[in-house]
């Protein structure tokens, strides 16, 4: 599964054959960065708003990778956002962001 954010604002997600399968809107602007914490299933933006996090919820009967096998169009998948938490002591607006995931850290500048 592949995922990119729009100048709309909105997430989309592709499948392996870079099919579309859905568009999320996500209520915030400007992002700059983004990138998906695939371990705990969550998405970090990072842009004129600072730096948050989405809980990010595949709904289906299978695991992730088994569903695009079987349904690679996604007709019976459905994405779900979490609220968004915005991690305080950032910038306001963020111009880079790293993510160390061995460490646990979230690395922004401005």
């Amino acid at each position: 599964m592949y995922l990119a954010i729009s100048t709309d604002f909105k997430l989309h997600i592709f499948n392996e054959h870079l099919h579309h399968i859905k568009a999320i809107p996500l209520k915030i602007r400007l992002i700059s960065f983004a990138y998906f914490y695939e371990k705990e299933s969550r998405l970090i933006t990072a842009g004129i708003d600072g730096c948050c996090m989405f809980d990010f919820q595949f709904i289906c009967k299978y695991e992730p990778k088994q569903a695009l096998l079987l349904d690679p169009e996604g007709h019976t998948m459905d994405f779900k956002l979490g609220p968004k938490i915005k991690l305080e002591k950032m910038p306001l607006w963020i111009k880079g962001l790293k993510v160390d995931e061995h460490q646990g850290t979230i690395f922004t500048w401005s």
